[in-house]
């Protein structure tokens, strides 16, 4: 999930996407 929009909700989401990748 890319980052766009510069929102804090969005954002947010992305690091757990990310975390959920790495695990």
């Amino acid at each position: 999930r890319p980052l766009s929009g510069g929102s804090l909700i969005s954002h947010f989401g992305s690091e757990i996407d990310y975390i959920n990748f790495i695990r």
